[in-house]
């Protein structure tokens, strides 16, 4: 999941993303 530029945590908040499409999906 691409970086979208917001901030220093974005590796992690693209993680989580990932991380629950994973699960809603």
């Amino acid at each position: 999941y691409p970086s979208d530029g917001a901030g220093s945590n974005d590796g992690l908040l693209d993680a989580v993303k990932g991380l629950l499409l994973s699960v809603l999906h």
